[in-house]
């Protein structure tokens, strides 16, 4: 063999010197003998590149033989075979700019090394495929372990099971895929897998997800070598032919199973686009066994066994199966059809718009009538190409528009609103996937039809939200709103629920209170707005069987009610309005929780840095940094909202002059007083005073232009910051994520979390406003008159005068300011809560909306100021609802109802509260409601909870049953009068039995 060379190895085996010596270029020998003696990371990696650059594929193919099989130095990088963790997959060098010659010999090298592993993967794979379509879930779960045991993580196997997680199988409950998902998702979340998921995941928008990760490449926030693989996940036929290969280098940084699915799905393409010479550069590099068992463990899988898998909507299952095609990757007819829409769709789905025609043999010749699209019948299973447009569903229907479009010039003869009704409520984001130039052409102005202006105005509204299209489109509703459905907007919803139920769940995302309150030929007024709102809620509530809104709807009802009786009440302190805070987390972070539960704990046990909140790919990998985004947005808009936040109290404060008013319109008369005594006995001390009046006008309107304010890019000096990543905030925002992350890994539920995060609002506002209450005291500092700048200190009657002046102002000064940091802190109750009182009287108002000539005598007795918040605000009100109903529908409208409320001790930390309602029964028919009451409180409960007439009283019995705290509920006949009574015990907490103790 000749003289042996002295950087070589003593313990090689003979295949490691066949491979060495087979080599001839002694630069490449060079190269590897750096490799091999490298002392640190960094230069083997450096080693590395030089040699993938220079070497030549041969030379490449024996150099990556030897390093996979010799026993080199513990620096040296190379990507795992099967890797058995994410770090594994890291570790190896990536250049980027690789050759293909160069990444298919390193593949062939690799390959060869795992030949009968890579066998028994395949198998292995084809097994859990068998059991998945079986739906054997517990089959399954095994074959999942033992892969992940024998062959350890791929992404080729991550998507499989997250696309799982995401069927209707995995909700039999046998299913187990946390062998094969965990090394993604576990400390921190992968983008890949993220990415993955959400495009899989039908709560979330796969345009949006798409468009936003295809961002993060394009602007290189998502690490080079994560970037190929991302773009092929959701783009996988935006390379040109000439760098269809570009994934390799990143996909073998993951694994033999990865680049062998990556080149087996290469090979599957059977599109021109794909050069013969890749096809058979590829073939030279699998071996053939190889390549031959691939085929026949996948080759006889049928499309419609994939689709059968992903049954559900019916009308999305052409779209559930394009989400999913790629955890189906080795079933050719599965990603012929993902590559075939790709090729004419894919640059839409990317929010690219070009002159580029959709493949035509997707679509059946002959659309030129928006009517053509139009479903003649029931849906049926996926069609095959090219797709029938009369029994297609959504996603298929919205290819065969754009390629109709495409085909004709962005033009479609379209008859009228109910056509387009029609059409839009069958095809599936029409504003995304057609440019603003098409929309316009396709959907031209029709003033005389307001159904179809609603329907136009709407499109071009959510393809471009600006102030011109957001005017056209409420100047629209208004119309046919106003003109066809007499103003009512509800019934507006029924029309469209009617045949275009989509179009109908549109209407209602759009109608927030925002969107209502500019509708002003609408709504006339605020509460005009709330109960139109409150409308929406009850009539989505009931046909859609969302418990949710209706839960809300309740709330805009009391709330409404009760604006009538409270007054002002909130105007006096600083006040957040919890009702609709919770409104706004549930339409806008409760997903986002429920997403994070599952993985709660594994948050609240993560390290205690805190995350970077300017990162947006730390909340894409890292479930810690998503949570605290999401906290992060809640605290500002707990800060920020104009219309219910902490903003709203300061600005109300500031432009209706409480502020100028207190501390400096009421401390004129004063200063007045002073400046008048002193004019002929001090002319200098009585200018002082006025012009001290006027610095304290001057510090008290540049605090409150400037200090007190929600800090912003605008108001630069405000002290309160809306953001949980103030350093000063750091303890108590890490309380909060680590809270919320509790309550979320308990399975309490969004609604509970939303809970916790609205009272940790305001234990971190508490830190901005006590940065505010120093800055008040300390200007209160600044303005303190100091008198001995204005005496001699002779003693005289004159200085002592000017002394005593000095100190009333000062007083003066101080109790302004006092009031002023009184105000600057958190009221004592800002859970929903009113007295029993208050929630009587807005029930009394309520019902009588309900019953005409019901206009009782009001009785109160008893302790009926005790205050009621959270869900014992709701429950009382659910209660005194029923009862006071009852008096109006059996009692003498005329005549008396009495409120009672009783309180007892029970133990010192319990109270129990008997709350009756008495009614004057009606004349002559005591009997009959005496039979009719009697009959409800013994009748089976049955759903009462879902019944609407004669089942007031059965609620109560369930409430009685489901809160824990209501404990009693009788009824009680006599002298021509019943009464209702609900006995309730009430839990004191520490706090509250320390503030009565002190008391």
């Amino acid at each position: 063999m000749g003289r042996k060379l002295k950087w070589v190895p003593n313990n090689l085996t003979e295949q490691n010197a066949i491979s060495l010596f087979a080599i001839r270029n002694k630069a490449v020998r060079n190269i590897l003998r750096g490799i091999l003696a490298a002392d640190k990371p960094s230069v083997s990696r450096q080693a590395m590149r030089r040699l993938k650059k220079e070497a030549s594929s041969l030379d490449l193919e024996k150099a990556f033989q030897f390093l996979i099989t010799s026993p080199t130095s513990q620096h040296v990088s190379i990507a795992p075979i099967f890797p058995a963790n994410i770090e594994d997959c890291t570790s190896a060098p990536y250049l980027g700019d690789s050759r293909v010659e160069a990444e298919l010999a390193i593949q062939k090298a690799r390959f060869g090394a795992s030949e009968q592993e890579l066998l028994r993967a395949i198998s292995s794979v084809k097994q859990i495929n068998e059991a998945v379509f079986e739906r054997d879930g517990v089959r399954v779960s095994q074959l999942l372990q033992e892969h992940a045991d024998d062959f350890g993580i791929s992404l080729f196997m991550m998507r499989k099971a997250l696309s799982l997680r995401h069927t209707e199988f995995s909700k039999e409950g046998s299913l187990r895929l946390s062998a094969v998902i965990d090394p993604f998702l576990s400390k921190r979340r992968h983008i890949l897998a993220v990415a993955f998921e959400d495009s899989v995941d039908e709560q979330l928008s796969y345009i949006r997800v798409r468009r936003t990760f295809l961002s993060h490449v394009k602007n290189a926030r998502i690490a080079r070598a994560i970037s190929p693989v991302l773009q092929d996940f959701l783009s996988p036929v935006s390379w040109p032919p000439e760098q269809i290969l570009t994934p390799l280098e990143a996909y073998s940084r993951w694994g033999v199973l990865d680049s062998l699915e990556f080149l087996e799905r290469c090979l599957s393409d059977q599109n021109p686009r794909f050069r013969e010479d890749v096809a058979k550069k590829i073939h030279g590099v699998i071996p053939e066994n190889v390549h031959r068992a691939w085929i026949d463990a996948f080759g006889e899988i049928r499309f419609n066994e994939v689709v059968n898998l992903l049954q559900g909507d019916q009308d999305f299952l052409e779209y559930r199966v394009f989400r999913h095609s790629l955890a189906w990757s080795e079933v050719n007819d599965v990603m012929d059809y993902r590559r075939r829409i790709e090729i004419g769709f894919g640059h839409r789905l990317d929010g690219v718009f070009r002159d580029r025609e959709i493949d035509q043999t997707l679509v059946e010749s002959g659309i030129s009538r928006v009517d053509h699209l139009l479903p003649s019948g029931g849906l049926s299973d996926l069609p095959e190409l090219p797709i029938n447009t009369r029994t297609c569903g959504t996603f298929h229907r919205t290819l065969a528009l754009t390629g109709a479009l495409s085909a004709n010039g962005s033009t479609l003869e379209v008859a009228g609103g109910k056509n387009l009704l029609k059409l839009l409520d069958r095809t599936m984001d029409v504003s995304q996937l057609l440019s603003l130039p098409e929309l316009t052409k396709f959907i031209p102005i029709s003033s005389g039809d307001r159904l179809y202006e609603y329907l136009r105005t709407a499109l071009r509204f959510d393809a471009e939200e600006n102030r011109v299209s957001d005017h056209a489109f409420r100047r629209a509703t208004q119309d046919v709103v106003g003109q066809d459905f007499s103003g009512d907007i509800v019934k507006f919803a029924q029309y469209l629920d009617g045949g275009a139920p989509n179009v109908a769940e549109h209407l209602f995302v759009i109608c927030n209170e925002y969107f209502l309150t500019e509708l002003y030929l609408l709504f006339e007024d605020s509460n005009a707005v709330i109960d139109a709102q409150a409308d929406l809620l009850e009539w989505y509530g009931e046909s859609r069987e969302d418990e949710d809104a209706a839960l809300r709807a309740k709330s805009h009802r009391l709330n409404l009610r009760l604006r009538k009786v409270r007054g002002s009440i909130d105007d006096t302190r600083i006040y957040v309005d919890q009702l609709k805070f919770q409104y706004w987390a549930t339409e806008t972070i409760a997903s986002s929780l429920r997403e994070l539960a599952s993985i709660g704990d594994a948050i609240s046990k993560l390290d205690e840095a805190t995350p970077n909140l300017n990162d947006p790919i730390a909340a894409v990998e890292d479930p810690r940094a998503r949570l605290f985004q999401v906290l992060n947005l809640a605290y500002k808009e707990f800060c920020t909202n104009e219309f219910y936040g902490v903003d709203s109290y300061i600005g109300r404060r500031i432009r209706h002059g409480t502020l100028h008013g207190v501390l400096v319109a009421e401390l004129k008369e004063p200063v007045d007083a002073i400046a008048d005594q002193f004019a002929a006995s001090s002319p200098e001390f009585s200018s002082f005073v006025r012009l001290w009046h006027k610095e304290v006008e001057t510090v008290v309107k540049t605090f409150g232009l400037e200090l007190l304010r929600v800090r912003s890019s605008e108001r630069k000096a405000g002290l309160i910051i809306p953001t949980i990543g103030d350093s000063d905030k750091r303890n108590t925002a890490l309380n909060m994520l680590n809270s919320v992350a509790t309550a979320l890994a308990e399975d309490r539920g969004a609604g509970v979390a939303i809970s916790y995060i609205y009272d940790f609002c305001w234990l971190l506002l508490e830190i901005d406003l006590k940065r505010l209450r120093a800055a008040a005291l300390a200007a209160q500092h600044e303005l303190v008159i100091r008198p001995k700048q204005h005496i001699s200190g002779s003693g005289s009657e004159l200085e002592a005068q000017i002394l005593d002046a000095a100190r009333h102002l000062n007083t003066e000064l101080q109790q302004r300011f006092e009031q002023l940091v009184g105000w600057l802190t958190r009221p004592s109750n800002v859970s929903p809560s009113a007295t029993l009182s208050l929630l009587f009287h807005a029930v009394i108002l309520e019902v009588q909306g309900r019953y005409s000539g019901f206009f009782p005598k009001w009785v109160e007795l008893g302790e009926t100021g005790i205050d009621m918040f959270g869900h014992r605000f709701h429950t009382f009100y659910d209660v005194l609802f029923v009862l006071v109903d009852n008096a109006a529908k059996h009692g003498d409208r005329a005549g008396e109802v009495q409120f009672e409320v009783q309180s007892n001790s029970v133990s010192p930390s319990t109270s129990e509260i008997t709350m009756s309602v008495t009614s004057s029964l009606r004349s002559g028919q005591d009997e009959s409601s005496n039979q009719a009451i009697t009959a409800a409180m013994n009748s089976d409960i049955g759903a009462a909870m879902l019944e609407d007439k004669n089942s007031g009283l059965r609620k109560i019995r369930v409430l009685v049953e489901d809160v824990d705290e209501l404990s009693d509920f009788t009824v009680n006949f006599g002298e021509g009068r019943v009464t209702f009574s609900v006995v309730m015990s009430l839990v004191m907490t520490g706090t509250e039995q320390r503030t009565e103790a002190a008391e």
